[in-house]
Protein backbone atom coordinates (compact mmCIF):
# COMPACT_ATOMS: atom_id res chain seq x y z
CA UNK A 1 0.00 0.00 0.00
CA UNK A 2 1.29 3.39 -0.82
CA UNK A 3 2.41 5.66 1.87
CA UNK A 4 -0.13 8.41 1.42
CA UNK A 5 -2.88 5.96 1.23
CA UNK A 6 -1.84 4.20 4.37
CA UNK A 7 -2.13 7.80 6.56
CA UNK A 8 -5.12 8.17 5.31
CA UNK A 9 -6.89 5.55 7.06
CA UNK A 10 -4.82 6.88 9.97
CA UNK A 11 -5.63 9.78 12.61
CA UNK A 12 -2.88 10.73 15.14
CA UNK A 13 -3.60 12.64 18.83
CA UNK A 14 -0.42 13.46 19.91
CA UNK A 15 1.08 14.09 23.65
CA UNK A 16 1.11 17.68 23.51
CA UNK A 17 -1.31 18.71 20.55
CA UNK A 18 0.01 21.48 18.23
CA UNK A 19 -2.34 24.08 16.36
CA UNK A 20 -1.10 26.41 13.68
CA UNK A 21 -1.99 30.27 13.41
CA UNK A 22 -5.36 29.88 12.36
CA UNK A 23 -8.48 30.37 13.68
CA UNK A 24 -10.43 27.59 16.50
CA UNK A 25 -12.18 26.12 13.44
CA UNK A 26 -9.32 26.55 10.74
CA UNK A 27 -7.69 24.10 13.02
CA UNK A 28 -10.27 21.46 13.60
CA UNK A 29 -10.38 21.63 9.85
CA UNK A 30 -7.04 20.94 9.15
CA UNK A 31 -8.15 17.38 10.38
CA UNK A 32 -10.94 17.29 7.19
CA UNK A 33 -11.97 20.25 5.40
CA UNK A 34 -15.52 19.04 5.49
CA UNK A 35 -16.92 19.20 8.57
CA UNK A 36 -18.95 21.84 9.63
CA UNK A 37 -20.48 23.15 12.70
CA UNK A 38 -23.09 20.81 13.10
CA UNK A 39 -20.26 18.03 12.61
CA UNK A 40 -17.96 19.54 15.52
CA UNK A 41 -20.86 19.53 18.16
CA UNK A 42 -22.15 16.18 17.02
CA UNK A 43 -18.82 15.15 17.62
CA UNK A 44 -17.78 16.71 20.78
CA UNK A 45 -21.04 15.57 22.34
CA UNK A 46 -19.97 11.74 21.33
CA UNK A 47 -16.81 12.66 23.33
CA UNK A 48 -18.88 14.01 26.40
CA UNK A 49 -17.15 17.80 25.38
CA UNK A 50 -20.05 19.51 24.28
CA UNK A 51 -20.03 22.35 26.20
CA UNK A 52 -16.23 23.24 26.54
CA UNK A 53 -16.63 23.15 22.47
CA UNK A 54 -19.86 25.48 22.89
CA UNK A 55 -18.06 27.87 25.22
CA UNK A 56 -15.21 27.96 22.76
CA UNK A 57 -17.63 29.13 20.04
CA UNK A 58 -19.25 31.51 22.41
CA UNK A 59 -15.60 33.03 23.04
CA UNK A 60 -14.94 33.21 19.28
CA UNK A 61 -11.18 31.83 19.87
CA UNK A 62 -8.88 33.20 17.43
CA UNK A 63 -5.31 31.81 16.68
CA UNK A 64 -3.81 34.24 19.37
CA UNK A 65 -6.10 32.56 21.88
CA UNK A 66 -5.35 29.21 21.10
CA UNK A 67 -2.29 29.35 22.26
CA UNK A 68 -3.29 30.91 25.45
CA UNK A 69 -5.47 27.87 26.29
CA UNK A 70 -4.79 25.67 29.30
CA UNK A 71 -3.32 22.01 28.29
CA UNK A 72 -5.91 20.08 29.45
CA UNK A 73 -7.84 22.15 26.94
CA UNK A 74 -5.55 21.65 23.97
CA UNK A 75 -5.77 18.44 24.61
CA UNK A 76 -9.51 18.46 23.94
CA UNK A 77 -9.25 20.12 21.48
CA UNK A 78 -6.61 17.63 20.01
CA UNK A 79 -8.84 14.71 21.06
CA UNK A 80 -11.35 15.95 18.65
CA UNK A 81 -9.64 17.23 16.09
CA UNK A 82 -8.01 13.87 15.60
CA UNK A 83 -11.56 12.36 15.55
CA UNK A 84 -13.01 14.41 12.89
CA UNK A 85 -10.58 13.40 10.44
CA UNK A 86 -13.08 10.15 10.32
CA UNK A 87 -10.46 7.64 9.80
CA UNK A 88 -10.68 3.78 10.59
CA UNK A 89 -7.34 3.83 12.51
CA UNK A 90 -6.40 6.97 15.41
CA UNK A 91 -3.37 6.30 17.03
CA UNK A 92 -3.18 8.15 20.63
CA UNK A 93 -0.41 9.15 22.79
CA UNK A 94 -1.10 9.78 26.19
CA UNK A 95 -4.69 11.11 25.66
CA UNK A 96 -5.31 12.16 29.22
CA UNK A 97 -2.18 13.48 30.20
CA UNK A 98 -3.51 17.60 31.37
CA UNK A 99 -6.70 16.44 31.88
CA UNK A 100 -8.25 16.07 35.76
CA UNK A 101 -9.41 12.56 36.14
CA UNK A 102 -12.99 13.44 35.77
CA UNK A 103 -12.68 15.15 32.57
CA UNK A 104 -10.67 11.65 31.13
CA UNK A 105 -12.45 9.31 32.36
CA UNK A 106 -15.56 10.74 30.94
CA UNK A 107 -13.32 11.08 27.58
CA UNK A 108 -12.42 7.46 27.55
CA UNK A 109 -15.74 6.27 28.54
CA UNK A 110 -17.47 7.70 25.45
CA UNK A 111 -14.61 6.93 23.55
CA UNK A 112 -14.73 3.61 24.36
CA UNK A 113 -18.67 3.56 23.94
CA UNK A 114 -19.53 5.87 21.18
CA UNK A 115 -16.07 5.10 18.48
CA UNK A 116 -16.39 1.32 18.53
CA UNK A 117 -16.03 1.60 14.70
CA UNK A 118 -12.32 3.00 15.22
CA UNK A 119 -9.51 0.98 15.88
CA UNK A 120 -7.72 2.95 18.43
CA UNK A 121 -3.87 2.47 19.42
CA UNK A 122 -3.46 4.35 22.99
CA UNK A 123 0.05 4.92 24.69
CA UNK A 124 -0.42 5.06 28.19
CA UNK A 125 0.27 4.24 31.68
CA UNK A 126 -2.84 5.51 33.14
CA UNK A 127 -5.10 3.77 34.84
CA UNK A 128 -8.07 5.23 33.42
CA UNK A 129 -7.36 4.54 30.01
CA UNK A 130 -5.75 0.92 30.94
CA UNK A 131 -9.45 0.12 32.49
CA UNK A 132 -11.04 0.86 29.53
CA UNK A 133 -9.01 -0.77 26.95
CA UNK A 134 -9.62 -4.12 25.55
CA UNK A 135 -5.64 -5.60 25.35
CA UNK A 136 -2.87 -4.09 27.05
CA UNK A 137 0.62 -4.67 25.72
CA UNK A 138 3.48 -3.89 28.24
CA UNK A 139 6.44 -2.85 26.64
Amino acid sequence: MPLDELMGLISVVEQEPKFFSNGFIENLKMANEKIDKEKIFETAKKLGIEEFVRKLFSRNISSCKLSKLSGGERKRLGILRGILKDTPIIIMDEPTAFLDNSTAKIIIENINKNFKDKTILIFSHDPIVLDFSDEIIKI
